[in-house]
């Protein structure tokens, strides 16, 4: 939601006033999220460190529900003014920072994934992922004034393409010990 030069807010009138209960109301449902993503870069971090899967997993379904809620709370949330979208822009930009972190985290981890036999969770889990956050954006864009929505339509593009590129880098994902159960298993059989 990169959003809205000052000139937008000039123009809007200098005495514009904000409106705390609507600012309020998308920075009370997009602060868990910017929290959300802190914490599931972290949770990225340690699994590149432990391949820890449960925590993984477990970090993954707590940004889905994350996102989830605030979509379903940013549909119902009355349209912002210039001056609010204005207020919004701070932590605009710490979401789009941390988010490009995460999708950063996600393609390049595709060895680390493949080391804990977790691509049959972190290629689905990705996908679905980015069709939520895309959903999010869409829905907290359009409560914005239309003057501003294509600064978010870049923004949103943008992140469209991160998911693209951290998907392709996943594509090539292969629980390489899956394989060498299964050569076992074979041979477990034909010993029988």
């Amino acid at each position: 939601m990169k959003c809205f030069a000052s000139l937008l807010v000039l123009a809007a009138g200098a005495s514009a006033v904000i409106v705390p209960r609507d600012l309020a109301t998308v920075i009370d449902i997009m602060t868990p999220i910017l929290d959300g993503l802190h914490n599931y870069a972290h949770v990225l971090d340690s699994y590149n460190t432990t391949l820890d899967g449960k925590a993984l997993e477990h970090g993954g379904a707590v940004m889905l529900r994350k996102i989830a809620n605030a979509t379903n709370l940013a549909s119902q949330m009355p349209p912002l003014n210039l001056t609010e979208a204005y207020g919004f822009q701070t932590l605009s930009d710490e979401l789009n920072a941390a988010g490009d972190v995460v999708i950063y985290d996600l393609g390049n981890m595709t060895a680390r994934f493949e080391a804990g036999r977790e691509c049959k969770y972190i290629v689905p889990h990705v996908i679905n992922l980015a069709a939520k956050v895309d959903n999010l954006m869409k829905t907290v864009a359009s409560k914005f004034p239309s003057s501003g929505q294509s600064k978010d339509a870049g923004t949103i593009t943008h992140f469209e393409v991160g998911f693209a590129a951290s998907n392709a880098a996943l594509a090539s994902c292969n629980d390489k010990s899956t394989q060498t159960t299964s050569h076992r298993c074979k041979h477990a059989v034909r010993a029988d």
